[in-house]
Formats: structure tokens, sequence, C-alpha cells
């Protein structure tokens, strides 16, 4: 060990800006023009590059940060192994955000679907319904049960950058768009383990009008933290 340095500063020393040891997927969607090579960046237990469905690929004309972002506009979604950092037993915190950009909207939309082979899945996000963007949860597999169903992330709005979180602290679940909570819930039903793959970005409930349209940037999933639990402002440049 180098004079002056303990083993606790060390290891602290390979955590940056949000990419830490609660960090269980991210995805910064980097590289050239239509690649389909999206690796995750997480610095623990990295899982390798995603699976890709295209026409999903990187774009690098409307970008959030870094030299491109995840494009799917015409089908397509991507999805990494199912792994036990995916699953949140009761009482683990978690957090769930990223950045996405619109480029249209229908009903059923959904930008994040956990174990799409099910009617009900473990965890669905921003899936459109009458102008606005939705969290569905399931304990059971059977019930949108956590929250009652249909929690809101805010209003849809296109063409725009939009930041997006879904966290829970304890029973307390919330989310937000761009740092405004736009919901909070007490449950203490957590989401099912999901089976099969982590989750789909891109894709919700298995169905063609789930499919996304539009770019996402910066896609994050945390184990054992609430990253926000009030107001705050959007990350400003990429995480470590």
């Amino acid at each position: 060990m180098l004079p002056g340095n303990t083993p606790t500063l060390m290891a602290s020393s390979r955590f940056r800006n949000g990419n830490d040891q609660y960090t269980s997927l991210l995805a910064h969607f980097d590289g050239a023009l239509d690649s389909t090579v999206m690796p995750d960046s997480s610095i623990v237990r990295p899982k390798g590059n995603a699976i890709v469905a295209t026409p999903a690929r990187l774009n690098t004309s409307i970008v959030k940060f870094g030299t491109s972002s995840l494009l799917m506009n015409s089908g397509g979604y991507i999805l990494w192994p199912c792994h036990a950092d995916f699953d949140f037993p009761a009482g683990t915190d978690f957090t769930i955000d990223w950045w996405e950009y619109l480029g249209a909207t229908t009903d059923g939309m959904t930008t994040f679907g956990g174990y799409t082979e099910a009617t009900y899945q473990n965890i669905m996000l921003c899936y459109h319904y009458a102008g606005y963007q939705r969290c569905f949860m399931s304990s059971d597999g059977a019930n949108w049960d956590i929250g009652g169903g249909g929690r809101n992330m805010g209003p849809i709005s296109l063409n725009q950058w939009k930041h997006f979180a879904l966290t829970r602290q304890g029973t307390g679940y919330r989310t937000f768009q761009n740092g405004s909570q736009q919901d909070y819930w007490i449950d203490a039903k957590t989401p099912y383990p999901a089976g099969g793959t982590a989750g789909y970005i891109g894709l919700g409930r298995a169905q063609a009008q789930s499919l996304f349209n539009g770019l996402v940037d910066e896609f994050r999933i945390s184990k054992g933290i609430a990253r926000w639990t009030a107001n705050f402002t959007p990350p400003t440049s990429p995480y470590g």
C-alpha cells in the first residue's frame, strides 16, 4: 500500500460522479453513428453489452451527454440479461433514472419495461396515457398492486430532453420529472423478482404499441440507495 493511502480512500477513488458502489447498471450510449455496441459502464459488476433488437442504434445528431444517444424511432429496443442486481427485495432502497427525448407519443408507449413477457410487469415506467407518463408496478405478476397502478410521472412533452427518476426509500416511492417530484406513495410491497431479463429499454408488455419513439441517454439503475427524496437539480454532466 502506498504511504499515506488507506484502503477506504483507495476504494472510494474508483467511484466517480454517480457511478459508485450502488450502481447496478449505467449506459452512456456513447459510440459511433449507427453502432449497436452499448456496454454497461457500472464499476463494481459491469454486465457487458446490451442485447440490441434493431433498428435500435446510436445516433449522434441529438445528444444529451457524450458523443451519441440511443435512438429508437422505427421499432427496436435493448435489454440486458437477468441479474440479481436488478431485483429489489423488501427493505432495499433503489433508484432508476435516465434522460429521454420524445419524438412522438401514442397511448401505451413505454420507456422501460421490466420482464415484458408478463401481463403485469414488475416495473413499467413512463407508460403514455391521456397526455401523461405513468408508473405501474406489480408485486405478484397478477395485479398493478403497488401504489394502486398508474402513478404520475408528469406530462408528456415532445422534442426536448427530460430527466426522469423513480426512487424507493424504505416503503416510500417517489417519481420525478426534471427534478420535480410528481408523485409519492407508501407501500410495503416490492416489485417481484424479474425472470429471464432485467428489463427492456424501449418496450413495454411485449406489444408493438408500446415501442418507444425517441432517444434515451444516461440510463442508470442503482440498488441500495434512493438518490433523491425531494426536489433536485437534474444532473448537468454524465455519470463517471
